[in-house]
Formats: structure tokens, C-alpha cells, sequence
């Protein structure tokens, strides 16, 4: 059963928006305007896949519609196992992010890094 650990990555997404994703040589790099109107900036290590969506979600136990969570048993992570896409040691984890004012953002990738610090802010 897949279940939801909320995380803190350094950054939240309630009421994120105008989310924009770039793949870039080392992952998939995340920005958007949080609540505070900050541009925020993130890289996911290594991504192998994502999704972006703007549906409202079952929600699972212990995910909250406004944080960013690490889905366990993750059964989209466990297909691209069985598929080789990735080896199960390799250290992938399945994030899901809950932009509560704009939609859901879920990808596979070994961490996030805040980039927001390194890079300041973007327009």
C-alpha cells in the first residue's frame, strides 16, 4: 500500500505557482513563485521520469494537499523497476509535490537540492 511522508525540502509549495520545469544535464530543475512572490528554484538529482498534472489526487495516508511528500511503495516507481528502467539499489525515490493553487507535480529522482540560495532570484 502507498503511503505519503511529508518531507521539507527547504522550500514549501502551498499556494505555489507559475511552476516551470527545464530538463537540465544533471536533472530536472523545478521554479515557481511561492506565496511569498520569492521565485524558487530546485533540482531533482538524476531524474528519470515526471508527471505534471492538474487534478486533485485520492490523497494517501499521511499526504497533505499543500506540502511535498516521498510516496512509499510507490507503485509507479516499482514499474519502472520491473521494466529496467532503473535498478531498485540505485537509490530512486518517488516525490510528490502538492501545489495546492495549481496542480501536482510527481517525479523520480535520487534527492532535491534548493537551488534557490545557489542561483537567487529569476525572473
Amino acid at each position: 500500500m502507498e503511503t505519503a511522508e511529508i518531507i521539507d525540502p527547504g522550500f514549501s509549495v502551498a499556494d505555489g505557482e507559475d511552476v516551470r520545469l527545464t530538463k537540465g544535464d544533471q536533472g530536472l530543475i523545478l521554479q515557481f513563485r511561492n506565496w511569498q512572490e520569492e521565485q524558487i528554484q530546485a533540482l531533482f538529482v538524476d531524474a528519470v521520469s515526471y508527471r505534471w498534472d492538474q487534478i486533485d489526487w485520492d490523497f494517501l495516508e499521511g499526504e497533505r494537499f499543500d506540502s511535498t511528500h516521498v510516496i512509499a511503495n510507490s507503485e509507479w516507481l516499482r514499474e519502472h523497476v520491473i521494466q529496467r528502467s532503473i535498478d531498485e539499489n540505485e537509490g530512486y525515490l518517488h516525490y510528490r509535490l502538492n501545489f495546492n493553487a495549481c496542480g501536482t507535480l510527481q517525479v523520480l529522482a535520487k534527492s532535491i537540492i534548493n537551488q534557490t540560495a545557489e542561483s537567487g532570484p529569476r525572473d
